[in-house]
């Protein structure tokens, strides 16, 4: 069985992209695909994590080692059924500060999903990182959501080091979103 953390930071070709329109059921309760700024369906930044487990069956936790966090042992993480793959939840001191996304089903109001190419999300004023050998990608003037990039090869620049948007291949896919507190 693979670990959480392995499952959060590899892609996941679990579910097709659903019209828009279409509700996807998370912790039982018809939920819009399209990502909002601090939740998805029941599962709201800042909430404390009892209220997650109250109204989420099925779930498990799991500790997980976060790019953003040195000690392991501050967040765990909720894998909870979303219909498709697996939506994470990490907390912290009882307190959701994470929402990990990795069924591409869940899309950004512009449509960027798990799976879209790097070549969608370049604009001005795009933020592109590696920190901690992963490599992330932030809209302009927007610390959430963020984009963690696949099949990049981390061993071409130095760990938390700036890189500009056209370091990075345009064919590059996003393997997972991330909603956090924009203190994170």
């Amino acid at each position: 069985m693979r670990s959480l953390v392995s499952l959060w930071f590899t892609p996941l070709c679990l579910a097709t992209l659903h019209a828009q329109d279409q509700a996807i059921e998370v912790c039982g309760r018809p939920t819009s695909p399209v990502i909002a700024a601090n939740s998805i369906g029941p599962v709201v930044l800042g909430e404390p994590v009892a209220n997650v487990l109250a109204q989420c069956h099925g779930i498990f936790v799991a500790p997980v080692t976060s790019p953003d966090f040195p000690s392991d042992d501050t967040l765990l993480g909720l894998a909870i059924n979303a219909g498709h793959g697996l939506l994470g939840v990490v907390y912290r001191d009882s307190t959701v500060v994470r929402i990990v996304i990795h069924d591409p089903a869940f899309h950004t109001g512009d449509s960027v999903h798990v799976g879209t190419v790097f070549a969608r999300l370049r604009r001005s004023g795009l933020r592109v990182r590696l920190r901690h050998g992963f490599l992330w990608a932030t809209g302009p003037g927007r610390c959430s959501p963020r984009f963690l990039l696949g099949a990049f090869d981390p061993r071409l620049v130095q760990s938390d080091t700036v890189l500009s948007p056209a370091q990075v291949p345009d064919t590059v896919p996003v393997s997972a979103l991330w909603i956090s507190s924009c203190h994170q």
